[in-house]
């Protein structure tokens, strides 16, 4: 979270956050710099609600970057809908946090439950699904996370032409714990 905080830090962008673990430490890093550039869901709003806030900044402010952060569970609700970025001509950057688990949901199992039964997802390659709607797509890892910084600046040059999706594999964190 602090690369992309660090990577985008002069920028005027309209940033959207999902639910879930992942998206929600971006409330503790990303610093908005002007008024109506921050969407988040709330209480309410269920994983997988940020494409469609995504889609809905980006028309109300063509002319800004938008942002998206979710992590891979969430991601996979709604990466369908990179076709309607696509057709509709509404490039944004979409971060995907990719731990392989239902991370906020998995820590209260384990707590109560003493399994992960059900939590854990496969590392799915979101960045080539988005490829065939004429995206652009970054994986991250372990080879190449010393580069992020510079892969998230490319990934806001190309948003200017295209959706583009950065899959950054990270770690599991604690950092949240206790607040479920």
């Amino acid at each position: 979270m602090a690369e992309i905080e660090l990577s985008q830090k002069d920028k005027d962008i309209v940033w959207v956050l999902d639910q879930g673990d992942f998206a929600e430490l971006g409330i503790y890093f990303i610093k908005p710099r002007h008024p109506l550039r921050w969407v988040i869901p709330g209480d309410f709003a269920a994983v997988g609600c940020s494409i469609g806030y995504a889609i809905g900044a980006k028309m109300a402010y063509p002319e800004k970057e938008v942002w998206m952060i979710c992590g891979d569970g969430s991601c996979g609700y709604t990466l369908m809908d990179y076709d309607t970025l696509m057709r509709h001509n509404l490039n944004i950057v979409t971060v995907v946090g990719n731990d392989g688990r239902w991370g906020e949901v998995c820590r209260k199992q384990i707590a109560i439950f003493g399994t992960d039964y059900s939590c854990t997802l496969e590392f799915t390659k979101y960045e080539e699904v988005v490829k065939p709607f004429g995206g652009i797509g970054y994986y991250v890892d372990e080879t190449n996370g010393s580069n992020l910084v510079d892969i998230l600046k490319s990934a806001s040059t190309q948003s200017r032409e295209h959706s583009v999706l950065v899959n950054v594999l990270i770690g599991l964190t604690d950092l949240r714990t206790g607040d479920l």
